[in-house]
C-alpha cells in the first residue's frame, strides 16, 4: 500500500487533517477519491458520517469537484 504524496500534500493545502489525507491518499489520487461515494469514504477514515470532520472533508471533496468544469468552459461565441 502506497500512500500518494501528491494526492497527500493537496489535501492538507485543501485543510484536511494529517491523519485523514494520508488514510485517503493511500493507493488513491485525487479523481479516485472525488468518485467515491460517502459510505467508503467514512469506513476508510473511520468516522462516522454524522460527524463534525466528515461533514468538511466532504465538503472539501465536493469543492473540487466542480473546480475543472468551469475553467475548461470556453466563452466564445460565434456568428
Amino acid at each position: 500500500m502506497v500512500v500518494k504524496s501528491a494526492t497527500k500534500k493537496r489535501l492538507i493545502e485543501l485543510g484536511v487533517s494529517d491523519e485523514y489525507a494520508h488514510k485517503l491518499a493511500t493507493d488513491r489520487n485525487m479523481a479516485d477519491i472525488k468518485s467515491m461515494p460517502a459510505d467508503e469514504i467514512a469506513k476508510i477514515l473511520g468516522i462516522a458520517k454524522d460527524s463534525e470532520s466528515f461533514t468538511k472533508i466532504m465538503q472539501i471533496i465536493a469543492d473540487q469537484g466542480n473546480r475543472r468544469s468551469r475553467i475548461k468552459k470556453s466563452k466564445k461565441i460565434t456568428i
